[in-house]
């Protein structure tokens, strides 16, 4: 369930991939723990978590972003 994944990052905000960082400053991304095709983009905001989008992995995740 996508909801898991929410309460991993809640507790452990900073276990995501920072690989998008370069298209957008402190954003991280990391999969959804039952459904592995699917990514959770968010943002770390000192102890609190903003989920931006959870996307299809097999998305042009720039293009994803370009659209936010």
């Amino acid at each position: 369930m996508v909801e898991e994944t929410f309460d991993l990052l809640a507790r452990q905000p900073r276990i995501g991939s920072r690989r998008l960082g370069h298209v957008i400053a402190g954003l991280r991304a990391f999969p959804v723990r039952t459904l592995r095709s699917y990514i959770v983009l968010y943002f770390v905001a000192g102890s609190r978590v903003q989920i931006v989008r959870v996307v299809h992995a097999s998305r042009d995740l720039e293009t994803v972003l370009k659209e936010l």
